[in-house]
């Protein structure tokens, strides 16, 4: 049986070469500050921050949240010293989760402690969590610090199965409370040969070496498979920066400056940042030549995912960067990767005329403009386009046709163990081995020699999410959030307001705007102030997933059950969208050349 504390321990032990690259971004000066770490200091390192988790009473199978303010060298080192004592970190949207969330989430997982910085305490509730939860609250700015933690001892370490749960990340939520998703060792054993066999090309027989930059936050699933295949990989250099800032773009302009010709520089992306990096191009406000950056990122890798990637994102990176971004597609539950477009290796026009395919694609006269999400991964990833994945249902099961759109289901050893304490949605998920919980709408043309595999391209989603940041957020959270301000700013009842959003792609065609309507009891007494003011004060309160876009009054369609008619609700934001003369960048015919 495969020692699984292994395949992180041999990569550290010993070695002298640089593995990790933290870069700070201090708030007064804007800079990045640098502390490098070799294999062997960040594993000496590991293992005291090991030592102060069996002071808190960590053990084998032990849940524990992390709660930081931004990607943090805390958060990394207990990630990877849970490795070694078998405990399993859960995670914290540090950007978007509420008090009363962390709250369930501790009592949905069991957590018995909260490891959380200086930071975070100063932004939630620690005493209504205090009062509110067992779990022991660790400052780590202030306890490890103040411990002088001595290097736990290989004898013990524990002993971990493949099938052992690493980490538990928690979904966005369609129906209010999110799922924790089980991920389990083997699944990111077969997400890093899944992203080796992507974006690693072989050069004399061995792969090039991986240097990864890290800047998306560490509490999704992005940046935690990203820092899983680097402590994978016997080679690999990790650059993980706190938090986004313009300084980024210097940094990584630097790194791919004093690049290796044997070296792959690697790039985890939202469509976002690069209309970031529009911006501070067009403003002069790049810390760096624009051309100079062009010429250097050309050469690396911009692995883009967590949203649709469509004609006006791939002409502003091709643009700026002189590239084309690299597309990679799959959930929290699938561990990240699912597909991805070609290797970077194939020529830029080959890859553009895939991505042109879909954008450009019609059925039985209705256009449908499908982005390219790629190829699923021989050997380690499935993917088939169905008719229907509900059982009793007409085309349960049935495949689709070449250009057909259907609901994508996968599968494969990256599909999650499952949702944490719940059976029935974890049964729910699946249908004949097929994971079916996606609820993206897609369709595909043949691949490769003899069409032998699928060119998969993304068309609707069917959850109610919304896309912002990169980031999933549910209808029904930002629903709450939005119907408690309207209460506490403008001192309104409880039952006397009630708040439905939906995502509509008005101001970008990969960032949803929220659409938010409005409903008031008191309708005459209290429109006018509300009206006047909204905006402007929630989008100075309110988490980023729930900052409002639009607002409109009027009465919020329901079922007889009370159920939200979300359907109904977009075709009213998209009545009212046209009336006002605003394009839907969505519907946009792409032309790209």
């Amino acid at each position: 049986m495969e020692n699984v504390t292994t395949a992180y321990t041999a990569n550290l032990v010993g070695q002298s070469s640089i593995f990790l690259n933290y870069l700070e971004l201090n708030p007064s000066s804007k800079e990045y500050v640098r502390t490098s770490y070799s294999r062997a200091s960040f594993f000496t390192l590991v293992c005291r921050y090991a030592a102060m988790m069996k002071a808190q009473g960590i053990v084998k199978g032990s849940r524990a949240v992390h709660l930081f303010s931004c990607n943090t060298l805390h958060d990394l080192a207990l990630r990877t010293a849970s490795v070694l004592l078998g405990s399993v970190p859960v995670t914290v949207n540090w950007g978007a989760d509420t008090t009363e969330r962390i709250l369930y989430k501790i009592s949905k997982t069991g957590a018995s402690v909260i490891f959380t910085d200086g930071a975070s305490a100063d932004k939630f509730e620690f005493s209504k969590i205090k009062l509110s939860t067992t779990a022991v609250i660790c400052n780590v700015d202030e306890v490890f610090e103040a411990g002088n933690f001595e290097p736990i001892q290989e004898s013990e370490f524990v002993s971990l199965e493949g099938s052992d749960v690493r980490i538990i990340i928690f979904t966005s939520g369609t129906t209010g409370d999110p799922k924790g998703v089980e991920l389990s060792y083997d699944n990111y054993k077969c997400n890093a040969k899944t992203f080796t066999a992507f974006l690693l090309e072989e050069v004399g027989g061995v792969n090039k070496i991986p240097i990864f930059n890290v800047v998306n936050p560490m509490h999704h699933t992005n940046s935690t498979s990203m820092t899983d295949w680097a402590l994978r990989t016997s080679t690999s250099t990790l650059n993980l920066f706190s938090q986004y800032s313009a300084k980024y773009w210097k940094c990584v302009n630097e790194v791919a400056e004093g690049r290796a010709e044997n070296s792959e520089v690697i790039m985890p992306l939202v469509s976002r940042h690069f209309d970031f990096l529009r911006d501070l191009v067009s403003g002069g406000k790049l810390p760096v030549k624009p051309a100079v950056l062009k010429e250097n990122l050309s050469k690396c890798i911009l692995l883009l995912g967590s949203a649709p990637v469509g004609p006006t994102t791939v002409q502003t990176i091709q643009g700026l960067c002189g590239t084309l971004p690299t597309v990679r597609f799959g959930s929290t539950e699938t561990c990240l990767q699912v597909m991805g477009t070609p290797k970077p290796g194939v020529a830029n026009g080959e890859r553009l005329a895939a991505f042109k395919k879909g954008w450009e694609h019609s059925r039985n006269g209705q256009d449908l403009c499908g982005y390219y999400i790629g190829r699923p991964h021989d050997g380690l990833t499935e993917v088939i386009i169905v008719k229907n994945c509900e059982k009793g249902k007409d085309g349960y099961m049935v495949e689709c046709e070449a250009g057909e759109p259907g609901l994508l289901v996968v599968k494969g050893r990256n599909v999650m163990k499952g949702y944490v304490s719940d059976p029935a949605a974890t049964a729910k998920a699946f249908e004949e081995g097929w994971y079916v919980n996606l609820g993206d709408v897609c369709f595909y043309f043949p691949a490769g020699e003899g069409g032998s595999s699928k060119d998969v391209y993304w068309l609707s989603r069917e959850s109610n999410l919304m896309i912002r940041g990169g980031t999933n957020y549910s209808y029904e959270q930002v629903n709450a959030e939005l119907t408690s301000f309207l209460e506490k700013e403008y001192h309104l009842e409880k039952g006397k307001v009630e708040v439905a959003v939906v995502g509509l792609k008005i101001d970008s065609e990969h960032e949803d705007s929220c659409c938010v309507t409005i409903s008031l009891f008191d309708e005459d007494a209290d429109r006018e102030r509300v009206e006047a003011t909204f905006l402007d004060r929630a989008k100075a309160s309110v988490s980023k997933g729930a900052k409002p876009t639009h607002f409109m009054f009027g009465q919020i369609p329901k079922t007889f059950k009370g159920s939200i008619l979300t359907k109904d609700l977009v075709k009213r934001w998209e009545a009212e969208v046209e009336k006002k003369g605003v394009k839907q960048t969505r519907k946009k015919k792409p032309r790209v050349k």
